[in-house]
């Protein structure tokens, strides 16, 4: 979810592609690996991490597939770590506003919306559903019979957060932020 927060505040112009690719970095750097998981919660030995780890040459994607393969790690411990790397890491709205780049307030306005609105744009004004419905194409051969213009009704918008200024920050200062 947190990614696709992130993605949101790209397509609403609130960050910077550059800005959400240095909190993505930010995020990576944080979240604990799973090797370090599986001795935190004892699931697996020093030594039987360092086994896997030579075997899948390093690559975390690998780590629990080998691991369970070869009996050192049960597939419901697998799926914890799994939950709990996941957990580990920051989100995506937590780092924007220890970055400077939303306010505390920004960002649960901003979440809120992206949670009930989804990636439906905040600047886009939508038609409802009913008015969107495809209409039928007129047959062919028959003529058509002259019709009043239609009013024009105003489609309802989705609420959009009011803010004066996106705030703007660097990615080398989100770096020295996350040090």
């Amino acid at each position: 979810m947190s990614l696709k927060f992130g993605i949101y505040l790209v397509e609403q112009r609130i960050v910077t592609p550059e800005q959400f690719c240095g909190l993505v970095k930010i995020q990576q750097e944080s979240t604990r690996s799973l090797a370090s998981l599986s001795i935190a919660q004892n699931y697996m030995t020093m030594k039987q991490v360092s086994r896997v780890l030579d075997a899948v040459e390093q690559d975390e994607e690998k780590f629990i597939d080998y691991a369970t393969q070869k009996g050192l790690l049960e597939r419901s411990d697998a799926n914890h770590l799994s939950k709990m790397q996941e957990q580990s890491g920051e989100s995506i709205r937590s780092l924007a506003v220890e970055c400077g780049l939303l306010t505390a307030r920004q960002a649960e306005v901003l979440f809120n919306h992206f949670q009930r609105y989804g990636s439906r744009s905040i600047h886009m004004k939508r038609r409802p559903v009913s008015e969107r419905a495809s209409r039928p194409s007129p047959s062919v051969g028959t003529p058509k019979a002259p019709t009043k213009p239609q009013p024009i009704i105003q489609p309802k918008s989705t609420p959009s957060p009011k803010f004066k200024q996106h705030p703007i920050i660097k990615v080398e200062e989100a770096q020295k932020v996350q040090r």
